[in-house]
């Protein structure tokens, strides 16, 4: 099953897109560290799908019924304990 999270802010959680995007046409920011910026967001963007991907997979496999909320809080660290 391929799931999306429609409505994702792809702006980034504090509209980090957005102020990427404004810091460079006012000239606060070069090119290199707005497009450096946008790399990073996009990065961050694709972790947290990672994230869920890693989670929804655990939930299947576990057979549990549980409900995913995504707020970043995901790790490494803190998967195996969410599958208790």
């Amino acid at each position: 099953m391929k799931t999306y999270a429609y409505g994702f802010p792809r702006i980034g959680k504090k509209r980090e897109f957005k102020k990427l995007i404004e810091g460079y046409w006012k000239k606060d920011l070069s090119e290199k560290d707005m497009l450096d910026g946008l790399k990073a967001l996009e990065s961050g963007i694709e972790n947290t799908y990672k994230k869920v991907d890693q989670l929804k997979n655990l939930i299947e496999y576990s057979g549990s019924k549980a409900l995913i909320e995504v707020d970043g809080g995901v790790t490494d660290q803190n998967i195996e304990k969410l599958s208790e």
